[in-house]
């Protein structure tokens, strides 16, 4: 029944329109109906009915993409694939597996989804993708439903829910390393901002506290790169345990203690792991020191005007060879959020209506004040995150997609409950400010966004009918599972995680890809010896070289093919045999399985 619903679903633009809609209407008209009749009691406010209404509105408009499966042209959804089927035989990270750029906790979400499907492909990664956006959206919600009073909290989120559903750009619902970092942020700064009152008095919650310090603590093993949101927050998280006014100083030394205790916790246990398991140079040089350099390329779905500018395909760059200055920063965050469709429309409207509700901040309440100046900060410096690398790549901007609708919903409320009273006490009906604010929040950060998506097709709206959602494969897939089974190894050269994804195989070397065997800096000499040492320990029955004419980056096998690399190419000489070149890819197996 499930399979006929997508075909029907599918088989016309019109349908999945209709449905995709007629889910958001509902969502709103529940928010309208908590807003108009704000009964905590009735059953339009309850928590459960307004989560599951939000996470079949991301389904009603992300089904398409999580059931074409197949690899969009960024590769790292594959790698975070492929690197979770290997910690099944593994779980040691940095031993079995290295991120390069994303920590372990990128990787466990897919290891729980392959324990609970039993396989891994794309639309079980990007169902985790959706599931972590849905806990991102409920944690929102829940804070502006303390934070102001419960009837106006699902308005608040609307605008970030849209952004979230209404996305069909690839390098946004492919799992990638940005989407847990995101989750911890959010559900961090929930358990920090509703550890006092919703008036901010008295003391806080030491148990909410010390959650928000573990979940913010985890984010740099999530990705590096977000660190700064996250040492953000729990600077900001100090300062409100500091500032508390309703608490005596031993309780606020207390109530500060707790929080960096949960802070320092999964730090400490990954530390400990990684000191345990004797992998600390592993950790050091390629999580530490490999992340100082900073290598890349203009991904496809940039402008034009971002390629022209670029132009390092097959080339790297390294720290402090930027692709954009500091200066250019600000205008290549707009340049970057028009190549996605939607999220200039999300962005700059929203951010927009909470730069201008700045201005009412001196008739804010005290708490008020403290908690827009937390999301503030937090908004400045996801930006910071996103573009501190000096580089086009769009994915970066999921960091800044919560912040901005933790910024916008925040000051609306806070516009809501303290400045429609100074209103009325002016001779101006209560309710109309109210509706006044409200009006003019919507127009901001919803109509933008429906504008957009309603004039914009849905570019995957047939897929389903020709795939029918099965794993897509290519030829050189199918040539290597002639020789190795599910779950053995495979041994890849050059940036092509897709074969392990394709053919349910497990890494043989822990890198993801060869681009710090291939780059010539400093500690190539390292990953390469590491790399040849991973490959000889497992003797996969299978080595692809992945550098040809229609791969990812690598194309020109004079550069980048495994030969450039001399004691690998001694090494498959004497153990490998080719036994076909297809598709730009050739194809080893090992001696004995001839």
């Amino acid at each position: 029944m499930f399979f006929n619903l997508l075909k029907w679903l599918d088989s016309s633009p019109g349908h999945y329109w209709v449905v995709a809609w007629s889910v958001f209407g509902v969502v709103v008209a529940l928010t309208l109906l908590a807003f108009c009749f704000p009964r905590e009691t009735a059953w339009w406010q309850h928590p459960v009915v307004f989560s599951l209404a939000m996470l079949i509105a991301l389904l009603a408009f992300r089904w398409p993409v999580l059931f074409d499966n197949r690899q969009y042209p960024d590769p790292d959804e594959s790698q975070l694939i492929a690197g979770a089927s290997t910690l099944r035989y593994d779980p040691i990270f940095w031993r079995s597996v290295d991120g390069s750029t994303h920590g372990p906790l990128d990787q466990w979400p897919l290891l729980v989804a392959f324990f609970v499907r039993g396989s891994l492909d794309f639309t079980a990664a990007r169902t985790v993708t959706t599931l972590l956006i849905w806990i991102e959206l409920v944690s929102v919600w829940f804070l502006f439903r303390h934070l102001f009073k419960v009837g106006i909290a699902g308005l608040l989120v609307l605008p970030l829910m849209a952004a979230h559903s209404f996305t069909h750009a690839w390098s946004f619902v492919a799992y990638c390393s940005e989407h847990v970092p995101d989750a911890l942020v959010a559900v961090g700064c929930c358990s920090l901002l509703t550890a006092w009152r919703q008036c901010g008095a008295g003391p806080p919650k030491l148990d909410r506290l010390f959650a928000a310090g573990v979940l913010l603590g985890a984010v740099p093993f999530a990705k590096l790169q977000a660190t700064p949101i996250a040492a953000v927050a729990v600077v900001g998280g100090a300062w409100l345990a500091l500032s508390s006014d309703s608490s005596n100083w031993h309780q606020r030394w207390r109530a500060l203690g707790i929080f960096f205790s949960g802070a320092a916790t999964v730090p400490a246990l990954i530390l400990g792991m990684v000191l345990a398991c004797g992998i600390w140079s592993d950790f050091l040089y390629s999580y530490i020191l490999d992340n100082i350099r900073i290598g890349g390329q203009t991904w496809p779905g940039t402008t034009t005007a971002l390629a022209e500018r670029s132009s390092i395909l097959d080339s790297v760059r390294f720290a402090g060879d930027r692709e954009f200055t500091w200066a250019e920063a600000p205008r290549m965050l707009v340049e970057l959020g028009g190549s996605i469709f939607g999220f200039n429309e999300f962005f700059l409207w929203l951010v927009g209506f909470g730069g201008c509700a700045l201005l009412l901040f001196p008739c804010f309440t005290k708490w008020h004040r403290r908690c827009a100046t937390f999301a503030a900060a937090v908004l400045f410096f996801a930006i910071l995150a996103a573009m501190a690398p000096g580089r086009a790549f769009i994915h970066y901007l999921q960091l800044v997609i919560f912040p901005a609708g933790l910024f916008g919903g925040l000051l609306a409320g806070a516009v809501l409950q303290n400045v429609a009273r100074e209103g009325s006490s002016v001779g101006v009906p209560f309710r109309v400010v109210r509706v006044v604010i409200i009006v003019a929040f919507l127009s901001c950060g919803l109509a933008p966004q429906i504008w957009w998506r309603a004039r914009e097709p849905q570019p995957f709206i047939g897929q389903f009918t020709v795939t029918q959602g099965a794993l897509v494969q290519s030829e050189v897939s199918r040539e290597i599972l002639r020789h190795a089974s599910s779950g053995e190894r495979l041994g890849v050269w050059g940036w092509m995680p897709i074969f392990w994804v394709e053919t349910g195989l497990i890494q043989a070397t822990r890198d993801g890809n060869d681009s710090r065997q291939t780059d010539p800096y400093h500690y190539r000499g390292y990953f390469r010896t590491r790399y040849l040492r991973d490959l000889s320990r497992t003797r996969p029955p299978v080595f692809v070289d992945g550098v040809g004419v229609g791969n990812f980056i690598h194309e020109n096998r004079g550069k980048s093919a495994h030969e450039t690399f001399p004691e690998l190419r001694d090494y498959i000489a004497e153990n490998y045999h080719l036994v076909r070149d297809v598709e730009g890819t050739r194809i080893y197996v090992r001696n004995d399985r001839l």
